[in-house]
């Protein structure tokens, strides 16, 4: 899908030419190559960051760093995929700082959770 608010219509996804999923897929595979966010070159990293084997479900992280106007200079998206629909769901870290204190960001539990109240997301799934 695609916005049509925009000329030329774009995807949501600040990335460009992203490679969007590698085989084989196995939870914790990383690749990495250059794309653009708002006509600027970085590299980023992808991460299977969840994966079922019985059902294919997976949820992937890209990662970018050097991107200024975010938290710690990073951009993140994840997408979660699933056989025979694509992608179902979608979020990315929205623009600005997130309040949390310098301890805090040390604890990788306490990260993850300021973060992910600080991005815009949306999915197929109601549970979410």
């Amino acid at each position: 899908m695609s916005s049509t608010r925009f000329d030329p219509p774009e995807v949501n996804s600040k990335l460009h030419n992203l490679v969007i999923l590698k085989t084989p897929f196995k939870q914790g595979k990383t690749w990495s190559h250059s794309t653009r966010i708002n006509g600027k070159e970085y590299k980023v990293t992808a991460r299977i960051k969840e994966y079922d084997p019985a059902t294919g479900r997976m949820k992937v992280t890209y990662t970018v760093n050097g991107v200024p106007g975010y938290f710690q200079n990073t951009y993140i998206e994840e997408r979660i995929f699933e056989p025979g629909c694509g992608m179902v769901g979608f979020s990315n870290l929205m623009p600005g700082d997130i309040p949390i204190s310098k301890a805090d960001v040390k604890d990788s539990k306490k990260l993850e959770e300021a973060l992910i109240n600080h991005m815009f997301g949306y999915s197929l799934n109601p549970e979410f």
